[in-house]
């Protein structure tokens, strides 16, 4: 009975620090809020959809832990960075999300971007009374939220490029310049500011267990970490809690497993 209960004890022993090391692993890879520090935002990024067989990133706005789910914003533009897309047609008055030409163009996207099962992954928003989208631009007022990390011109500029908002005003619709304002604005049938075409940025919810690929981070300076993990635990996932959890019932199990072992022998 010794060597038999010498063999158990050790086949449990290694399995708990072999699920030690899974869940810290999960635990490293799971996404988290912006981070602010010395005046620099910082953002996790992951990998989801593809765009000519390349892969698209995401930077994460916003964690919800209510919606198991989190709002991502493309690191990068659904159409020509050299040629914009009207926002809306001459006679789509008014001037709402709904009506929109970028919509519609995003929608078109979606079945090329995205495989059945990533499109299942992500949520449908409602705006404007549609029935949901799964692609949408951001408001003014979402480029002004210091919580999804911006909070100054350079942390909502984007690769030296004018891009849509969808906040509109009479006869306007608000654009986010290559410097980071976001008070000029442009007629709705216009592709230009100026002498800069304005093009789309797209974002979305996307559900918390989709199958994504972690892609490390990046700040506000443009620096791209792709193997660092922010720091702050994801809010609906404390990685001590989940592994604590998981190693008492896994202790629990073999504890039963070898109580029974023990009274069949005798």
């Amino acid at each position: 009975m010794g060597k038999m209960l010498k063999r158990i004890l050790t086949v449990f022993l290694v399995a708990m620090m072999a699920a030690s090391s899974c869940i810290s692993v999960f635990a490293a890879t799971t996404l988290h809020n912006p981070q602010v520090k010395d005046g620099v935002a910082k953002w996790a990024r992951l990998k989801f959809g593809k765009k000519d067989g390349n892969d698209l990133t995401w930077r994460v706005l916003k964690v919800n832990k209510a919606d198991n789910s989190a709002l991502v914003l493309m690191d990068g533009f659904a159409f020509s960075t050299t040629k914009g897309s009207n926002y809306y047609a001459m006679s789509s008055s008014p001037f709402v999300w709904k009506n929109s030409l970028i919509r519609t163009r995003l929608e078109e996207r979606v079945a090329s971007w995205f495989t059945n099962d990533e499109q299942n992954s992500i949520c449908s928003t409602s705006i404007d009374g549609t029935d949901g989208d799964k692609l949408f631009i951001l408001t003014r007022d979402d480029l002004l939220n210091t919580s999804y990390g911006f909070i100054d011109g350079k942390s909502r500029a984007f690769n030296d490029t004018y891009y849509y908002l969808r906040t509109a005003k009479t006869n306007a619709i608000y654009y986010c310049n290559d410097s980071g304002d976001v008070d000029g604005d442009v007629a709705p049938n216009k592709e230009k500011a100026g002498n800069y075409f304005i093009s789309t940025r797209p974002a979305m919810w996307i559900k918390l267990d989709a199958n994504f690929t972690y892609a490390g981070t990046i700040d506000s300076n443009g620096n791209v970490n792709e193997t660092e993990h922010l720091s702050e635990s994801l809010p609906n996932t404390d990685s001590s809690d989940a592994r604590g959890t998981f190693l008492w019932i896994f202790a629990a199990c073999a504890v039963a497993t070898l109580t029974s072992y023990i009274f069949k022998r005798r």
